[in-house]
Formats: C-alpha cells, sequence, structure tokens
C-alpha cells in the first residue's frame, strides 16, 4: 500500500542532486569532487595550480590517445601562457575571448585573429575557433609549448591570419600574465575584463566591434516569411501522409511481406 505522504516518482518539482557525470567527475568522486563543483564550493579549495595537477597513465585506443588528464583551471592557464607564446613568435593578432559559465563555474573559451575585440563572440564574423565545451579544453597539450603546437596544427588558417602585432593587446596581455601569475582571465568585452577571485583588471583602449542591430522587418514580410514556413509545414505533412498511405497500400497487397 502507498503511502500517503510521499508523491509517486518521479517528482517534476523536485530537481535531481547533482551527479559526477554533469561534474566531470568518475563515480567514485561525487562528493570528494562533483557535489562542491556543482555547489560552487570548489573554489576555495583551490590553493595552488601545482597542487591541482593531476597525472594520470595515458589510455589507448587503437590509434586514439587520451593524453594526460588536467584540472580544468590548469588547462586554462596553459592554453592563456600559450596565447602569450605565440605573441612572441609573430601571432600578435591573435586574442582570447572566455568568461566563467554559470552553474557549475565551466571556463569557456575561444580563440580569434583580430585587430578588434568583439562584444559577442558568437555574433563575430571573422576567423575564429569552435568554443570549449564546459569542462574540457579546447587544445591538448601538459605544456605551454604543447598547447601553442596544437593551436597552430589545428587552425592553420587561423594562424596565418593572427601574423601581425595588435601593440595595445600584446602589452596588455604580457603584463597581465606577469602580473597574475596563477591568474584566470575573463574577458567577453573589450571595455572590461577580470581575474577571477582578483576582480576587475585595467583594460587599454582596444579598437572594439560591436553586434550590428538587428535589420528592421515589416509586418508584411514578418507574415509573408511566416506563410512560407507553414507552406513547409504542410508540405512535410502531405509527404508524411502520402508515405503512411504507400507503405500500408504494400502490406495489404502483399500482407506476408513482412
Amino acid at each position: 500500500m502507498q503511502h500517503c505522504a510521499f508523491a509517486q516518482w518521479p517528482n517534476c518539482l523536485v530537481k535531481p542532486p547533482p551527479t559526477s557525470s554533469a561534474c566531470w567527475y568518475p563515480p567514485h568522486f561525487v562528493l570528494r569532487f562533483g557535489l562542491p563543483r556543482a555547489l560552487g564550493t570548489h573554489a576555495r579549495h583551490v590553493n595552488s595550480l601545482a597542487g591541482l595537477l593531476m597525472k594520470f597513465t595515458p589510455v589507448k585506443c587503437d590509434d586514439l590517445e587520451i593524453p594526460h588528464a588536467l584540472p580544468v583551471k590548469h588547462q586554462a592557464r596553459l592554453l592563456m601562457e600559450a596565447v602569450g607564446v605565440l605573441h612572441q613568435r609573430g601571432y600578435g593578432r591573435l586574442k582570447l575571448y572566455c568568461y566563467v559559465k554559470g552553474g557549475l563555474g565551466a571556463w569557456r573559451h575561444w580563440i580569434f585573429a583580430s585587430d578588434v575585440f568583439p562584444d559577442s563572440i558568437a555574433a563575430w564574423p571573422g576567423k575564429k575557433s569552435g568554443g570549449s565545451l564546459p569542462g574540457m579544453a579546447l587544445f591538448t597539450g601538459v605544456t605551454i609549448d604543447e598547447v601553442a603546437e596544437n593551436i597552430l596544427s589545428r587552425h592553420p588558417a587561423l594562424s596565418e591570419s593572427a601574423r601581425g602585432r595588435d601593440a595595445f593587446y600584446v602589452d596588455w596581455y604580457k603584463k597581465m600574465l606577469s602580473d597574475y601569475p596563477d591568474g584566470i582571465l575573463e574577458m567577453e568585452s573589450p571595455y572590461q575584463a577580470s581575474i577571477i577571485d582578483c576582480g576587475d583588471i585595467k583594460l587599454p583602449a582596444l579598437k572594439a566591434w560591436t553586434r550590428p542591430p538587428p535589420t528592421p522587418i515589416s509586418p508584411e514580410q514578418l507574415a509573408a516569411a511566416r506563410e512560407v514556413e507553414r507552406q513547409k509545414e504542410m508540405e512535410l505533412a502531405r509527404q508524411r501522409h502520402l508515405r503512411r498511405r504507400k507503405h500500408k497500400h504494400k502490406l495489404n497487397e502483399f500482407p506476408g511481406a513482412l
């Protein structure tokens, strides 16, 4: 007999507890690492990057080799330093767009080549890398030079476009790395940047790229666009109906075919 005090499962009004897979940790690490990360308290236990370096044996699956697993914060710092190294090699138009994603606190990042800094990487029409997934590094490597080489090998066209020098950005970026040797950058605007746990930092007068406003559309154009979509839906429904009729006719004609 069901107890009246308990609701039937599943109860959609109750959110399930965070799992280790949601926090990118093995199942047996859910309480030690996954839950503190989900609750936003993980950063309190982070004292240094050196202490976070976890060494795992590489796993080989045929020709696929999974590199040593590094903590997210360490991966972030490696990429920041690698961008600085590429600046010194002549890729001075290379820039880093990054921020901390809400919720589990994942560090999202893109690299792009330009003399300006956009206020929206999604709307940016220039050359850029794909965005990172939450909790996963965009580039591989366990040293700064390895990450730098991985950037060049994975995005040759982007790297070629990054040749040159944006003096304001390069000089500021070098000083930022020196002033905050363990810091993690957040910068998704040409007007504001910050270091996690340290607050906002000063920016030079960077050239900005602003997302253009949406093109205004008249009520007639909006109605025409909706009519086109409606016609497409009707055509798809008609084709599905014809396929179902054809299939039913074939079953009736050859009842033992299936």
